[in-house]
């Protein structure tokens, strides 16, 4: 991220015109797929799975434009659930 700073911005404008989002869309977007990862990161058979390994690198995220299969998603029932599973 720090090496790629302009180009990570331009990409992160043109995705957010693109999917015509805001930024509190964009960032509600990453943390969704962030809840989701930890859960999967959580549950998953293998104690030592991480799905965090599979993210994309910050300007292929971007231009991917993956981030908008989130918009729609519940954060806070994600967040209760993980929270119920770690109790």
């Amino acid at each position: 991220l720090r090496d790629k700073k302009d180009e990570t911005f331009k990409a992160y404008n043109e995705a957010k015109k693109a999917a015509n989002f805001t930024d509190e869309d964009m960032l509600y977007c990453l943390k969704v797929e962030i809840e989701l990862r930890k859960m999967t990161s959580y549950n998953h058979k293998n104690p030592n799975y991480n799905d965090f390994q599979y993210m994309k690198a910050t300007v292929a995220y971007l231009n991917a434009g993956k981030f908008k299969y989130y918009k729609d998603e519940e954060l806070k029932e994600l967040s209760d659930d993980t929270e119920s599973n770690s109790a």
